[in-house]
């Protein structure tokens, strides 16, 4: 099952939970291809358009309450919520290319659609990231090779090799346990889903 279709079924979920919503206006307005949830009650929605809606669960209709355009180039393809120091972040992850050569891109955004940072990749594309909480760190995978990256909350921090997940072909989404320091990987190839050490042996 793609990406949108998941993403499609948790939007249904919540329309259905909260009757006729919003949520399920942007669902078949737009395009969704990553949905994530802040910790004040709202839904964030990334959508193919480059468009971001904030929907309030915490209203009867679950109305969509705020929106901003991506002011940046490429398609995105993901997005991670976090908050850094106090501030409530969007981590959003785009493809572009210029002159022939692949770009992939993450992109620090406040909830409100004020850029505060971004980082390039050469030669990659981004399928997935994550965020780890208590360690402030950014995990996104290669869309085009089995590595994995992060990205250290800190001032003028630049993207750091981790590792290749051994077997995989094309990762995908990725999801962080941050507790037994662990991320779990999908290999949108082979429809499978590996586990990545971040404290030893990688696989």
């Amino acid at each position: 099952m793609s990406r949108f279709f998941h993403v499609l079924l948790s939007i249904l979920s919540i329309a259905i939970s909260l009757g006729i919503s919003e949520a399920l206006y942007a669902a078949s307005t737009y395009h969704p291809v990553a949905a994530v949830k802040g910790t004040s009650g709202a839904l964030f929605l990334l959508t193919t358009e480059g468009t971001v809606l904030a929907v309030n669960l915490n209203l009867p209709a679950g109305q969509i309450v705020g929106s901003f355009k991506l002011a940046v180039a490429g398609a995105p393809t993901d997005m991670a919520y976090g908050i850094v120091g106090a501030k409530e972040m969007l981590f959003i992850a785009c493809n572009d290319a210029v002159g022939g050569k692949v770009l992939g891109k993450v992109y620090a955004f406040t909830t409100d659609g004020h850029l505060i940072g971004s980082w390039v990749i050469f030669n990659h594309t981004v399928a997935g990231l994550t965020y780890d909480a208590p360690n402030q760190t950014v995990y996104f995978t290669s869309g085009d090779s089995p590595e994995v990256y992060r990205i250290l909350s800190q001032p003028h921090a630049q993207p750091q090799f981790v590792g290749e997940v051994i077997g995989s072909k094309r990762l995908g989404t990725v999801a962080v346990d941050s507790a037994h320091q662990q991320l779990y990987v999908s290999d949108v190839s082979q429809g499978a889903v590996f586990s990545m050490r971040l404290n030893g042996p990688h696989v």
